[in-house]
């Protein structure tokens, strides 16, 4: 029979309540518990979201991918992900993101984000297409608002 090794939790940067309260699981149901069955180990299911990172997991990638222009997608792409299920959104009072400004739609914002897109897209070294500019020089132009 394989040794036993009680592993507990390291602090890190748990909460001080959280953390005790998963170590009292792991002493409770791990391989330390009488009942413990090697051929069977338990084991933790976790929500990711707001329980082992912090926000919503696609929020901060999307953050993360934003701040660091870490896109792999062609402006063409980015603007088809940008306008899917749109194709047949009319620009109405209900649809627009400012009511006080008729250009505010959807489909609008989302071509001017493909234009801005493109522009970063030739011009950035880190998408490979002949760019030159470093990410802290992009981040400086007038297509990139972060």
């Amino acid at each position: 029979m394989p040794e036993k090794h009680n592993k507990i939790l390291s602090s890190k940067n748990w909460a001080p309540h959280t953390h005790q309260a998963l170590n009292a699981v792991i002493a409770a149901y791990g391989n330390q518990n009488s009942s413990f069955d090697p051929a069977d180990p338990p084991y933790v299911v976790f929500d990711f979201d707001n329980t082992s990172a912090i926000m919503d997991i696609e929020d901060t990638l999307m953050l993360y991918m934003l701040l660091n222009l870490d896109y792999r997608l062609t402006p063409d792409q980015f603007h088809a992900i940008l306008t899917d299920g749109l194709e047949n959104v009319v620009a109405t009072e209900d649809t627009l993101l400012d009511k006080t400004n008729q250009l505010a739609s959807i489909g609008n914002i989302a071509d001017d984000i493909k234009s801005a897109y493109a522009w970063l897209y030739k011009q950035y070294e880190g998408f490979m297409q002949g760019g030159t500019l470093s990410l802290e020089e992009a981040k400086k132009s007038s297509y990139y608002i972060g």
